[in-house]
């Protein structure tokens, strides 16, 4: 069985679907998992000027991002994200939009 997992959407440059079992949390292994696609991310944004292709037009280095839970915030925050606006409502939870600041 898998720690954890996390799906990629390079047509969003999206994180979505984040999930770390309860028995491998605070083990550092949802940092890692959003590092490793950071990295994936970067390399696209890299190989093909962006995650689009070369060239797309306004994609010159795209960010990583992930619409989280509210709750989840801190956690992204240690990971290396950053908030983006204000929190929103969507299927009655409270979300924001957060944006990879870096890779360091």
């Amino acid at each position: 069985t898998p720690a954890g997992q996390v799906q990629y959407d390079p047509s969003t440059r999206r994180l979505r679907q984040m999930v770390v079992l309860p028995q491998f949390r605070k083990l550092g292994i949802g940092c890692a998992l959003v590092r490793a696609v950071a990295i994936i991310h970067a390399e696209k944004v890299v190989a093909g000027g962006s995650v689009n292709g070369p060239g797309a037009e306004g994609d010159a280095s795209p960010p990583l991002r992930v619409h989280a839970w509210q709750r989840s915030e801190a956690f992204y925050t240690r990971c290396g994200f950053a908030r983006e606006g204000d929190p929103y409502e969507s299927n009655g939870v409270r979300c924001v939009r957060m944006a990879y600041a870096t890779l360091e």
